[in-house]
């Protein structure tokens, strides 16, 4: 805030203030809040607190008229002065500390259109009402969903775990799994690998499929009187004791431990958003509809948000079932439904950091989202978060086209003659204008309420009804029957309709039918972030399957999941080729590493049936596999390859450990060559 201005003193002001957020924007591009204008005082308009002046500016060659709180001193760097360093008592006309705050509105007496009586006149733009749109801007549908695999394979022969590594950001599970490592090793545990972090994953899965509440259930082998199902014996059947999956479980992570961010309190999660993000623009090629919304992870914490170990920005909508905690604003494919990119909603204060922040909020999360797809003629449908003109304008002149429901942006928007009009249920009115050479279609149509859309393409010839499912009693009041009620709609608000909801059907199978959020009990806001995204890629993968696979249309969404954990908990990521090796492989399990994987070697006494002889003197011990089979030796080795081996009823590769006589022989041939042959 500039004190003591007067007629003639240079002042500065920010682009978003001088010209608009929109204008500013065309001008300067996605940093246009950060741009800083410069020019002069010719003029004081008013007096006392709602005095205003009245500027020249040097680029662009105009006259606005601002309060004092949206102007600053012009200094050489072009920065704010400190109020205290420009404070005047000689000019009583000035507005003081104690007065009470003004809006910082632009005022533009040059520009400003008269306000109109005329419904069609809003804001300046002249609507015209239409009884019918006939011809779509939007060509037709130029994309159709594709998967980049990477290979020629038929997509019959693709499974369940394939669908989700290619969700996964798979080119990431080795550094999460040495990250994951570096934590282990500092709290004295064995380290992991890429293969037991699937197998954690796995588990976790499995426990959406078969909640027990308590985790201990699902290694207990004996069978319970209350169930008719017998003990679950995981650590038997699968070769990890529950101690070995809650440790992995608790120090699980996803960043770099190493380069940690302390102005960054969002660190920990922020590589798992980025890699899922990379991982959808270079596997997926969405349909020609993308649909924005919401996603929530929920989170109730009683620290508050400024200790550093909390959430960093708690959110809390009062709307959703579960709404305290961490709110993504996401892009999905409209087909199919399948996540493309996710950003965690940070504190105003970061949130005004990032690109297009000078516009209003809901068209800076549309461009930031959509910016991938520029140029791509696709349309974009929207809630009324996300759509006003503004948004649609910025869109088109980016090749985007945007539909979206109208409620409180209404700025240049015919809302008033929308909602005076007269309507049945299914009657429909509509409107068209042009917007910086952007032509709009603002459209009312009335089901049970009155539904206000706004749309750059579509059409309003008659579409496909709108089918509702209706019980009614019969006469004899004994009984009911059942009958279908349709409301008639044009084609613009059926292809709305038909993908508008996608990403709401996305949240209820992976917060309602998946729940990871609940099988995993966390005291870590982290790792609760973790199991929200973890979930969409699960949904990611179930839908995708669901929409490529032939045995996909008629699977379930549990049936899936249970299969995806089995091959999860069973897989051999990362296991070298050999002849010993390529047996233990499921067919369906496609995706495997290169022979120069790390092997990861671990005590015996990981293994669910060597846990009791943790502490003990002798320890675990098992005949060392080269030992045996190339050195022709009897000797016995306390350690396993986790890599190569297969427990409990698979080949376990005990080798000899550092501190034996024999040092590190046994591991270095191991590493350079193997499972050594009978």
């Amino acid at each position: 805030m500039a004190k003591g201005l007067s007629v003639g003193d240079r002042v500065c002001a920010n682009a978003t203030k001088v010209l608009g957020a929109r204008k500013a924007t065309a001008e300067f591009g996605k940093q246009a809040s950060k741009v800083q204008l410069r020019g002069k005082v010719t003029e004081k308009v008013g007096a006392g607190p709602s005095a205003k002046w009245r500027v020249r500016w040097d680029k662009p060659e105009i006259d606005m008229l601002l309060n004092a709180r949206s102007l600053t001193r012009e200094t050489r760097d072009l920065e704010p002065e400190d109020d205290d360093m420009n404070s005047s008592s000689d000019d009583e006309d000035e507005s003081s500390d104690d007065a009470p705050e003004e809006n910082p509105v632009i005022e533009d007496t040059l520009a400003r259109p008269a306000p109109s009586d005329n419904p069609l006149i809003v804001d300046g733009i002249q609507w015209t009402a239409v009884d019918a749109i006939t011809a779509n801007h939007f060509d037709g549908d130029h994309h159709s969903m594709r998967i980049l695999w990477g290979d020629d394979a038929h997509i019959s022969s693709r499974s369940v775990y394939d669908f989700f590594l290619m969700m996964f950001p798979t080119h990431m599970l080795a550094d999460f799994a040495f990250w994951t490592s570096t934590v282990l090793k500092d709290a004295g545990q064995a380290e992991t690998s890429p293969q037991e972090v699937l197998k954690v994953l796995g588990f976790l899965y499995g426990m959406t499929v078969h909640p027990y509440g308590d985790r201990r259930k699902y290694w207990s082998v004996e069978n319970s009187e209350d169930s008719l199902l017998p003990a679950p014996a995981w650590g038997n059947r699968f070769g990890m004791g529950q101690r070995r999956f809650e440790t992995v479980l608790r120090y699980l992570t996803f960043h770099d431990p190493s380069t940690f961010n302390e102005s960054d309190r969002w660190h920990p999660v922020r590589t798992l958003v980025d890699t899922f993000n990379q991982r959808r623009l270079d596997k997926v090629r969405p349909s020609s509809c993308l649909v924005v919304d919401e996603s929530f992870a929920s989170w109730i914490s009683r620290k508050p948000d400024d200790m550093p170990d909390a959430l960093p920005h708690t959110q809390k909508i009062i709307r959703k079932p579960k709404g305290v905690g961490t709110e993504f604003k996401n892009l999905a494919d409209g087909v199919t439904g399948v996540m493309l990119r996710l950003e965690i909603q940070e504190k105003k204060s970061d949130m005004a950091d990032k690109d297009w922040s000078a516009l209003p909020a809901g068209t800076a999360w549309l461009l930031r989202l959509c910016e991938p797809y520029f140029g791509s003629h696709r349309i974009v449908r929207a809630d009324s978060a996300f759509t006003s003109t503004t948004a649609a304008v910025l869109l088109g002149k980016r090749g985007l086209f945007l539909q979206g429901i109208v409620k409180g942006a209404t700025k240049e928007f015919p809302a008033k003659y929308l909602d005076n009009c007269q309507y049945q249920r299914g009657d429909h009115h509509a409107a068209t204008a042009t917007i910086e050479g952007v032509p709009m279609i603002a459209l009312g149509w009335k089901d049970k309420t009155l539904k206000r859309f706004l749309s750059t393409c579509g059409t309003t010839v008659e579409g496909q009804p709108h089918t509702k499912k209706r019980y009614r009693v019969s006469e004899d009041g004994e009984s009911s029957e059942i009958f279908y009620k349709t409301v008639k709609r044009p084609k613009l608000v059926e292809e709305y309709f038909d993908s508008a909801s996608k990403i709401d059907v996305h949240n209820h199978l992976r917060q309602g039918s998946l729940a990871l959020e609940e099988a995993w009990g966390t005291r870590k806001w982290h790792h609760r972030v973790f199991a929200s995204i973890l979930g969409m890629v699960e949904v990611d993968a179930f839908l995708l399957y669901s929409a490529l696979h032939l045995d996909g249309k008629s699977m379930e969404h549990r049936t899936f999941t249970e299969r995806l954990a089995l091959s999860l908990i069973t897989n051999t990521y990362g296991v070298p080729v050999s002849p010993h090796t390529r047996s233990l492989r499921s067919p369906q399990q496609s995706e495997s590493a290169s022979t120069d994987t790390a092997h990861l070697f671990m005590p015996l006494t990981t293994l669910h049936q060597y846990e009791s002889k943790q502490g003990s003197a002798g320890g675990a011990r098992r005949k060392c596999l080269v030992c045996v089979r190339v050195f022709k030796e009897q000797n016995n080795g306390h350690y396993f390859c986790s890599t190569c081996s297969r427990p409990p009823e698979g080949l376990i590769v005990t080798v000899c450990g550092m501190s034996s006589d024999r040092g590190s022989r046994c591991m270095d041939w191991h590493r350079e060559r193997g499972i050594p042959e009978l």
